[in-house]
C-alpha cells in the first residue's frame, strides 16, 4: 500500500487557525501524569516523631472533567505554585447492599482515583490550576492534598513521617515527591489512618437472637467504615459487611468482622455460649476491593464493633491509610507501614474486628534498599471472659513498588491478614477463636524496570507533507507502552508499542480522510504515566506520482535481488530502497535514480549484498522532484545465513545496544558518524565470537541523527544503522 506526501496545502483552509486549535487541544492534556519526580525544592530532614507534612481539605462542589479549578472548604495552608493531589477517597457508584463479605469491582469507577495539579491562583475557597483536570470528582468523599516536593528526604532514627488520620472527609494519606534519595532510618507510616472502625455501643436490653445483616446499634454492633462512607454511624449496625467495611456482631456478644481491602476481613466470633446458644452471628469481614493499584489509591476498611451489653467493649480497629511517594532512590534501615489497627481487647463484651491493611505506593527511578514494608491487617479483639465472641482479623492491604534495582524485594514485605482474636476458654466450641477467623492476605504488585516518563514521536506522516487518504501513521515510543493517536481532535486509536519501541497504524477504507488539512496527535501511556503530546499536520491528496505495478524480492547466492515495475511515472527523481527486520522500523540501504518519465511501463532493479540474517522486509520510498514522498507495498525475503544487526532502543535517550551476529568470528570496527560522515567514535569488535554486543552511550553527543557503520578487518562494510539521539 502506498502513502503519498506532498508539500502544498489546500487554499481553502486557514492553517493558522487550525494550528491554534491544535495547540489549545495539546495544552488541555492537563491531568496526564508526566510529573515524574517533581520540581525538587529544598531537602527535608526529620528528627521528630509523628511529623505531618501534608495539608488536607475537602472538596465542596462537584468537579466535572476538564475543569481547571476546585471549590474547597478553605485554602489555608495552600500557596500558588504548590503541587496538589485531587483524590476521590470514597465510593461514587451504586451503593451496594450489606453482604457476606462479597467483593467489589471498582473497574470503571472513580473510587480511589487521583491526579496531580499545580495551583496557579487561589481565593478563600477556590484553587485554580494551571491546566484542567482529567477526571470527574464528586463533592462527597473527594479531597485536595498538598504534596510537598523535595530534593532529598532524610528520616533519622528518632523521626517519623505520618499521615493525619482520616476523619470521614479528609486525611489518611502521606504523600511527597523527591528528586533525590529518600533515606529512611526511622519510620514512614499511615498505620490506622484509614477508614474508621465501628464504634462500640452498650445494649442495655441485652438483645439475644439477632442474625440480621442490617440493624441499628446498640441492638447490633456498628459496622466499620469503608469506601461507602455514607453507611457509617450508629444506625448502620448488623453483621453484613458494606464493601470493605467489617460488619458488627448481630447476636448477643458476638464478635465484629475485620475490615477488608485486597484481602477479605475475618469473621467475628459466635454469640454468648450460655445466654445466646453459641450461634454464628458474628460480623462478616469486609470484602475485597478489585482495582488497578497503579492508578487507584485505597485505604483499608474499618473493623466492625462487637455486640456489647456490659459496658466493657472496644471499637473496631481503623484501617491502614496510604503512603505514596516517588523518588530517585530509597535507602536506610527504617520501616514503611500502612497496617490496620488491632482491635483493643475487651473484658466481658465481644471483641471487635481488626482494621484492613492500607496501600503503599512507591516508585523509584533508581536503586532501593529497605527494611520492612508492611500493609498487614490488624488483629481481632481478644475477650477476657469465656464463651464470648472475639473479633475477626483485618484483611491484608496493597503494596505497589518499582525501582531500577536493589535489595528492597518481596522478602522484606508483608501484606498478611490479621489474626483472629481469642476468648479465655480453650475448651469452648471452636477453641480460643470461638468461630472468629483470620483476615486473608493482600498482595503486592511489582512494576518492571525503573520509573520513567514515556516518550513518543511521530515519524510519518511528516509534518507539512501530504499523504494519501489512508496514511500509515508510525513512530517511536517507550518500548511496550501504548500510544493514543488522535486524528483531527476527534477520532482516537489505541496502538501497542513493540519491544523495540516502534508503533504503526494504517487507516482502513472506512477511516479514509477527505482531501485537505489534517492533524495527528500522539500520547504514550506507560505504567500509569503519560508522555507529553506531539503532533504532525499534513494534507491529503488523491494524486500519485507513480503507479507501482509490482515489487518483488528474490534470493540469489545470499544476496537479495529487488525488482519493481512502474507505470505513469511523472516527476519522480529517485527510488530509495528501505529494509526492515520486522516490517515496522526501516532504514535506507540503496538508491536508484528514476529514468522512466513519460514511458507507459518500465522496470527497475537493485541488489542487497548484505541482507539480514532471517527475515528481510523491503519497501520503496519514492521521492518526487517537488519534495513529496510515496511508499510502495512491502516485499519480503528470508535469508538463513549471513550477517544480522539490531540497534535498540532507537531513538536513544541514555544508551543503546548494538547486537550483531554472522561476522564469521573475524572481528572488525564499529564507527559512529555524524550526518556529515565524520567519524566521532570507533568501537573495536572482538574477534573469535559468532555474536556480540556493544553499548553506545549518549555522553555529550547533542540530539540529532547519526550513523553506525560496521566494517571487517579487510574493509568490507557489513551494516549501516541510522541512530537518532533525543
Amino acid at each position: 500500500m502506498k502513502q503519498l506526501f506532498l508539500t502544498s496545502a489546500p487554499r481553502t483552509f486557514d492553517l493558522s487557525a487550525f494550528v491554534l486549535l491544535l495547540f489549545l487541544s495539546l495544552a488541555a492534556q492537563a491531568g496526564d501524569d508526566n510529573l515524574y519526580l517533581g520540581n525538587g525544592g529544598s531537602p527535608l530532614v526529620i528528627n521528630a516523631s509523628n511529623t505531618v507534612i501534608n495539608t488536607y481539605v475537602r472538596v465542596t462542589a462537584p468537579v466535572p472533567a476538564a475543569q481547571s479549578f476546585v471549590t474547597i472548604s478553605s485554602t489555608t495552608g495552600f500557596s500558588v505554585g504548590n503541587l496538589v493531589m485531587v483524590w476521590q477517597s470514597t465510593h461514587t457508584g451504586v451503593i451496594p447492599g450489606s453482604s457476606e463479605s462479597s467483593g467489589t469491582d471498582l473497574t470503571g469507577e472513580m473510587t480511589g482515583g487521583w491526579e496531580f495539579a499545580r495551583i496557579q491562583s487561589l481565593t478563600a475557597t477556590r484553587l485554580n490550576f494551571s491546566t484542567p483536570l482529567k477526571y470527574t470528582y464528586s463533592a462527597t468523599g473527594s479531597q485536595v492534598v498538598r504534596v510537598p516536593e523535595y530534593t532529598t528526604v532524610t528520616i533519622n532514627s528518632t523521626g517519623s513521617l505520618v499521615a493525619r488520620p482520616w476523619d470521614g472527609q479528609t486525611g489518611g494519606i502521606l504523600a511527597f515527591l523527591a528528586t533525590g534519595t529518600v533515606t529512611n532510618n526511622g519510620v514512614i507510616k499511615a498505620d490506622g489512618t484509614g477508614f474508621r472502625g465501628g464504634i462500640y455501643s452498650n445494649d442495655g436490653l441485652a438483645t439475644t437472637g439477632g442474625t440480621a445483616l442490617d440493624g441499628a446499634s446498640p441492638a447490633a454492633g456498628q459496622k466499620g467504615e469503608g469506601i461507602v462512607t455514607i453507611r457509617y454511624g450508629t444506625i448502620y449496625g448488623g453483621r453484613g459487611s458494606m464493601a470493605n467495611a467489617g460488619g458488627g456482631g448481630s447476636g448477643y456478644q458476638s464478635g465484629g468482622g475485620g475490615g477488608g481491602h485486597l484481602g477479605t476481613g475475618g469473621l467475628g466470633g459466635n454469640t454468648n455460649l450460655s445466654s445466646d446458644g453459641n450461634r454464628p452471628a458474628g460480623g462478616y469481614g469486609g470484602g475485597t476491593l478489585s482495582y488497578d493499584p497503579v492508578v487507584r489509591l485505597l485505604m483499608g476498611g474499618g473493623g466492625g464493633a462487637g455486640h456489647g451489653s456490659n459496658g466493657t467493649g472496644a471499637a473496631g480497629g481503623s484501617g491502614g491509610g496510604v503512603v505514596f511517594f516517588r523518588a530517585n532512590a530509597l535507602s536506610g534501615t527504617g520501616t514503611i507501614s500502612v497496617n490496620g489497627n488491632d482491635a483493643q481487647p475487651g473484658s466481658n463484651d465481644a471483641g471487635s474486628g481488626g482494621g484492613g491493611g492500607g496501600s503503599i505506593h512507591i516508585r523509584l527511578a533508581e536503586d532501593a534498599t529497605c527494611n520492612t514494608l508492611s500493609a498487614a491487617g490488624g488483629t481481632g479483639g481478644n475477650v477476657a471472659a469465656a464463651g464470648i465472641g472475639p473479633g475477626g482479623g483485618g484483611g491484608g492491604g496493597s503494596i505497589l513498588f518499582q525501582s531500577g534495582s536493589g535489595s528492597c524485594t518481596l522478602t522484606n514485605w508483608t501484606t498478611a491478614g490479621g489474626a483472629a482474636g481469642s476468648q479465655s476458654n480453650p475448651s469452648a466450641p471452636g477453641g480460643p477463636a470461638y468461630g472468629a477467623t483470620d483476615g486473608a492476605a493482600g498482595s503486592a504488585t511489582v512494576l518492571s524496570g525503573e520509573l520513567i516518563v514515556p516518550v513518543v514521536t511521530i515519524t510519518a506522516p511528516a509534518s507539512g507533507t501530504t499523504t494519501s487518504a489512508r496514511p500509515a501513521i508510525s513512530g517511536n515510543a517507550t518500548p511496550n507502552s501504548t500510544v493514543r493517536l488522535t486524528i483531527d481532535l476527534t477520532n482516537t486509536y489505541v496502538v501497542p508499542v513493540d519491544a523495540s519501541g516502534s508503533y504503526a497504524y494504517k487507516l482502513t477504507n472506512e477511516q479514509a480522510l477527505s482531501d485537505g488539512l489534517h492533524s495527528v496527535q500522539a500520547l504514550a501511556d506507560y505504567q500509569g504515566l503519560r508522555s507529553g503530546a506531539v503532533q504532525t499536520n499534513f494534507t491529503t491528496n488523491a494524486a500519485l506520482p507513480v503507479r507501482i505495478i509490482s515489487f518483488t524480492a528474490g534470493l540469489e547466492m545470499e544476496t537479495v535481488h529487488l525488482k519493481w515495475d512502474v507505470t505513469s511515472e511523472t516527476a519522480v527523481y529517485v527510488y530509495a530502497i528501505e529494509r526492515s527486520a520486522d516490517g515496522h522500523r526501516f532504514e535506507e540501504i540503496n538508491r536508484v535514480a528514476a529514468s522512466a518519465s513519460g514511458l507507459a511501463r518500465a522496470s527497475y532493479t537493485a541488489i542487497d549484498n548484505t541482507p539480514l540474517h532471517g527475515l528481510n522486509v523491503y519497501r520503496l520510498k519514492i521521492l518526487d522532484i517537488d519534495g513529496s514522498i510515496a511508499y510502495s507495498q512491502l516485499a519480503t525475503q528470508r535469508v538463513d545465513s549471513g550477517f544480522s544487526a539490531v540497534l535498540s532502543p532507537n531513538p536513544l535517550t541514555n544508551k543503546a545496544t548494538f547486537t550483531a551476529a554472522g561476522l564469521n568470528r573475524s572481528g572488525g570496527t564499529l564507527s559512529l558518524m555524524n550526518a556529515y560522515g565524520h567519524v566521532l567514535r570507533n568501537y573495536q569488535v572482538p574477534a573469535g565470537h559468532d555474536s556480540w554486543q556493544i553499548t553506545i552511550e549518549k555522553g555529550n553527543l547533542p540530539a540529532g541523527v547519526y550513523f553506525l557503520t560496521l566494517r571487517s578487518p579487510a574493509g568490507k562494510q557489513f551494516s549501516g544503522k541510522r541512530l537518532v539521539i533525543e
